[in-house]
């Protein structure tokens, strides 16, 4: 955690000095959308995999 927290604030210094906070905060949008859009699909094909493995159950008479 430290160094990620390092290299954002390191980061977010460099951006405002440059003046191009506006393209990080884009940067870290995109970041955030790729990676929660990925975890909605990983989360759906877990439900999908679950569904199945109920599906595949034989009950004992």
């Amino acid at each position: 955690f430290g160094v990620a927290f390092s290299t954002a604030k390191t980061t977010i210094n460099i951006a405002l000095k440059t003046k191009s906070d506006d393209e990080l905060v884009q940067l870290l949008k995109n970041f955030i959308s790729t990676k929660r859009n990925i975890d909605n699909i990983n989360l759906e094909k877990i439900i999908n995999n679950k569904t199945q493995d109920k599906d595949d159950i034989t009950f004992l008479q």
